[in-house]
């Protein structure tokens, strides 16, 4: 099991009596572990002691009593002397078997009853001749259901629905390693919002990868064709910018303006101050009496 950057977490949990009996302190720290877990990559083992302790910023002796404690309701089990592992961590947080994930999506949607082509024989070998998930009644609705996991190999990348839309608009790239979640997750929020199918999604989006793709900088050098931002920004928010980056934006700046501009702007705004609050007399007094020491000082 690889490293995640989230995990599953069941909603189940709000009915299990081991959990819900916890103290509210071991169910918080129940949860710590489970990130933990998630964050090791290692089908459940916790890191040592000692770390466990640093991140959750508590004395070893305290993570070891919290241990101690959830170990009694089976939620973590010492392996061996100093290794703790959260119990069937690998098993609820393996991929769930796509002809479970479609026989679940029927259930959610009232009994399709629909024929159902096999997307996927493993999660990385594609039928051969499979183009569909699910027949054209429901196949978009099941999309959105299919994948839990995100890819991380290039091969799981490639059989990804998402990132084939990617891949078909881009003309056969696939996005970096770090970046799959980013796109498939912009790619679904796109489908969703626009409510479109495949097909009419990579339409959508072709404008905005040619814009990218066919744009130069100032220093004649096309766009990097791995940045993402023509998906993630530009089609995202439903705008391409317009060329010339900086040297356009500061066309349409309004013009600073001059000195003189400037000055009578200012005065402007000083008469307007004194129409709407009248000096003080004191002040006036005041100003009157420097007024006259400057003029004797001056006749001197």
């Amino acid at each position: 099991m690889t490293k995640k950057i989230w995990i599953k977490l069941f909603i189940e949990i709000l009915d299990d009596p081991k959990m819900g009996r916890l103290q509210n302190h071991l169910w918080r720290r129940a949860v710590e572990l489970f990130l933990l877990a998630g964050r090791e990559g290692n089908d459940g083992a916790l890191p040592p002691v000692e770390e466990m302790a640093w991140t959750l910023r508590l004395v070893e002796d305290k993570v070891l009593e919290d241990l101690h404690g959830l170990a009694e309701v089976g939620v973590v089990h010492e392996a061996e002397p100093g290794k703790w592992m959260v119990t069937h961590f690998a098993k609820w947080q393996a991929a769930i078997p796509v002809d479970e994930r479609v026989r679940q999506f029927r259930e959610r949607n009232g009994g399709v009853t629909n024929n159902v082509t096999k997307r996927y024989k493993t999660s990385n070998e594609v039928e051969a001749g499979s183009s569909t998930s699910i027949s054209s009644s429901d196949s978009e609705s099941f999309k959105e259901e299919e994948q839990f996991d995100f890819p991380s190999t290039p091969a799981e990348a490639l059989v990804h629905p998402d990132v084939r839309v990617y891949t078909a608009v881009t003309g056969g790239r696939i996005p970096g390693l770090s970046q799959y979640q980013t796109v498939i997750e912009t790619v679904r929020i796109l489908r969703m919002r626009e409510k479109l199918g495949d097909a009419e999604l990579r339409v959508y989006l072709a404008p905005y990868w040619l814009a990218w793709s066919s744009r130069k900088r100032l220093n004649g050098r096309p766009y990097d064709p791995g940045n993402i931002t023509w998906l993630t920004e530009w089609a995202l928010n439903g705008l391409i910018p317009p060329p010339g980056g900086s040297k356009a934006a500061e066309s349409t700046r309004p013009a600073v303006p001059s000195v003189e501009e400037t000055r009578r702007m200012l005065d402007e705004k000083d008469k307007a101050l004194k129409r709407s609050t009248p000096m003080p007399e004191e002040l006036r007094a005041k100003i009157r009496g420097l007024a006259g020491q400057l003029a004797g000082k001056d006749a001197r």
